[in-house]
């Protein structure tokens, strides 16, 4: 009796076909964007932001945090019956829009972008110059010159023998 023995094509079709479908599956895992889940009680809409409203972003002591909305009153906020400072230099927009301060649970004073950047320019571990420095070096990049194509060569090569002819032949030189 016969048995039905797949084919040498049919057998490459369906590894052809499961590689592509492994390449697909890589594609979508690289092109996934990692998107922060923010709570809906946490978020801060256009209305709230001028009531003084901020998103309160808390790191807790067990590594973990959580999102929060609190008024800003007096350059104060109270977070777990605790009042914060706050100063306009503390506080910075998520995605563009939305005030946020991020607050350590073991501190009264919210982590401070202003702050931290002068820390890292005074220890000189700030990126800063350096942006400033491969800008200028970029731009000062001594570029090679521009070599004649063939066909330009040519033409003046043909100018040069047509200019010969004439001369010669037409009576000037000759």
């Amino acid at each position: 009796m016969e048995e039905n023995k797949p084919t040498l094509t049919d057998v490459l079709g369906k590894l052809a076909e499961s590689l592509e479908e492994k390449k697909q599956k890589e594609e979508l895992e690289k092109n996934k964007k990692i998107n922060l889940w923010i709570p809906f009680g946490a978020k801060v809409g256009k209305a709230k932001a001028k009531n003084n409203y901020i998103m309160v972003d808390r790191w807790h002591s067990n590594m973990t945090r959580t999102f929060e909305r609190a008024q800003i009153k007096d350059g104060t906020i109270m977070v777990d019956d605790v009042p914060r400072i706050i100063t306009p230099g503390d506080i910075m927009l998520y995605k563009g829009k939305t005030p946020t301060v991020t607050i350590a649970d073991w501190s009264t004073t919210p982590i401070s972008p202003v702050d931290h950047f002068t820390q890292s320019q005074v220890a000189g571990y700030g990126t800063k110059g350096w942006k400033l420095l491969y800008q200028r070096l970029k731009n000062s990049v001594i570029e090679d010159k521009k070599k004649m194509s063939g066909a330009v060569i040519w033409i003046i090569i043909a100018a040069v023998i047509a200019a010969g002819y004439f001369a010669f032949k037409g009576g000037l030189l000759g």
